[in-house]
Formats: structure tokens, sequence, C-alpha cells
């Protein structure tokens, strides 16, 4: 439900319809002759009205260079269910999708990296606040990069939320999300994040004091022995609670910032041991 426009965007033509084309003479009205990319169709929106991109089922595009979500309040959603989702492929190092407008949605695609050191799949940059990312798979393909997800502006009560993360190669990702500024509010909460993460599976750049933050409900487990899943490096406040959290050893499940603590659970990925709460349960 919008009281915006709608735009359609897709490369496989639907039944009765045709494959997308960039032209908004023609095209981007209905999903049986849709637009071929998602970055003309937001040049199409109108910032704060309510307009929502429709990406249809089996959509592929391969980004080239940048798709700029520059226009406030616009809803990018993916048709489709698990690998008939659209998928963004990302095979140069600096692709991405840079999110510099307020209250943008991103629902139910799939990222994925086919290039070497691939720097991020979403920029979140500091006019990015409200925005909502959700239900969306985020994972290597043929290469893996250095992050998925990424604060590099002050962009506040931002959610993401109900998505999955996937880098089990070794050696490669730095962290699936990166909080590289200083937020306010942001909620990170009920994701699935399986990898070999260096800094971390969720990570905070030393000197980025974001404040405010909710880290709650997430199954994280990073791969590579002596790497937290949560590694806060500088003094975040706000509450982390009831994370699951899987790595080599209780040492370094996780490293809180200045967080307040309730409800984690450490297990091992290496044996059975599971449900050991973290940090300790103080002694009465």
């Amino acid at each position: 439900t919008t009281t915006g426009r709608v735009w359609w965007v897709g490369s496989t033509a639907v039944a009765g319809g045709v494959a997308g084309v960039d032209d908004i003479g023609s095209y981007g009205h209905r999903p049986e002759r849709p637009f071929a990319t998602i970055d003309y169709a937001i040049g199409q929106t109108t910032a704060s009205r309510g307009d929502t991109i429709f990406v249809l089922p089996g959509h592929a595009e391969t980004v080239a260079g940048t798709i700029a979500l520059d226009v406030a309040g616009v809803r990018i959603i993916g048709l489709g269910v698990a690998a008939n989702r659209p998928v963004l492929t990302f095979d140069t190092t600096t692709d991405v999708l840079a999110v510099s407008a307020a209250n943008a949605e991103i629902a139910n695609m799939e990222f994925v990296c086919n290039v070497a050191s691939h720097v991020r799949f979403i920029d979140l940059a500091g006019g990015a606040d409200g925005g909502w990312i959700h239900h969306n798979l985020f994972r290597e393909g043929s290469a893996s990069g250095l992050s998925m997800v990424e604060w590099t502006g002050a962009a506040d009560d931002v959610v993401i939320e109900d998505n999955a993360f996937y880098a089990p190669t070794a050696a490669t990702y730095d962290e699936a999300i990166l909080i590289a500024s200083t937020p306010t509010r942001g909620h990170i909460r009920r994701n699935w994040i399986f990898g070999d993460f260096d800094e971390g599976a969720i990570n905070n750049a030393i000197g980025d004091v974001a404040t405010l933050f909710e880290i709650s409900d997430n199954q994280i487990t990073n791969l590579l022995a002596g790497a937290e899943a949560i590694d806060l490096d500088s003094a975040v406040t706000g509450m982390c609670s009831r994370n699951m959290l899987s790595t080599d050893a209780i040492g370094t499940a996780i490293d809180q910032g200045s967080m307040r603590c309730n409800g984690n659970l450490w297990s091992s990925t290496t044996d059975g041991t599971g449900g050991v709460p973290i940090p300790a349960t103080p002694a009465d």
C-alpha cells in the first residue's frame, strides 16, 4: 500500500510482457513493460511521495558502478521467494548501492560478490537516516569481499533486521556489518550471520562511538579462530541482548564496548559446548 507512484524493474519478461527497457516514455509503469535497472527507476521517483519500486522475480542485474538511492522515502522491494528473488551481482571492487537519502527501504533482494576485495554492498551515508534494510541475503559468490553493509556516515535510526549474511571462505571478509561512523539509535536485530570474519561479524571501528544502539536476537557464527562475533572497538552505548554467538572460545565471543549486556549466550564452533552466558553470570 502506498500513496505514491509504483514502478517496475525486470530483466526477464513476465507472461504477456517484455524484458525491461530504461525508457520512461513506454516502460516502467506496469510489470509487463518494466524498466531494466534499479538506478534508472530511482531516477523517476519523487522524494517523500511514497514511491515504490517493485523488482520482479528472477530479475538479474550486474551493478555498473553505483546504484544511487538518493531520493527520500523510496522503497525498493524484491518480489519472489528464495532463489527466485531479484539478484544484484557486484563484479568490480567499488560497485555499491549507495544510500544517501532518508527513510529508504531495501527488502527481499539477493546481493552477490563476484570480485575479490569488494568494498561493500550497501553504503549508508550521513543522509540515510531512518533506513530500513530487511529480509535480504548478502553472500559471497565466485569471490569474497571486505564488508557487506556499512555505516560510512552518521545515519541515525537505521534498522537492519531479518537478513542473512553468508561468507564462509577463510581470510577474506572483515565483517558483515561495520559501524564506521557515529550514528545514533541504530538497530541490528534478528539477523543470521555465518562466516569467517577478520574483525568480527558485527564490527565497530576505533574512534567511531555510536550511541543508543540495539544489537539483539542475532545468530552469529564467526569461523575464524581468535576473532569475535561482536567486536565494538569504541565505547558504543545501548543494549546488547539475547544474541546467540558461536566462536572458537568464549573469550572471543563479544567485545561489547560500553553497551549493557543481557541474556547473550555462547557456543563453540568446534564442539558441543553451548548455552554459556556471556559475559559470565556474576556470583551472588
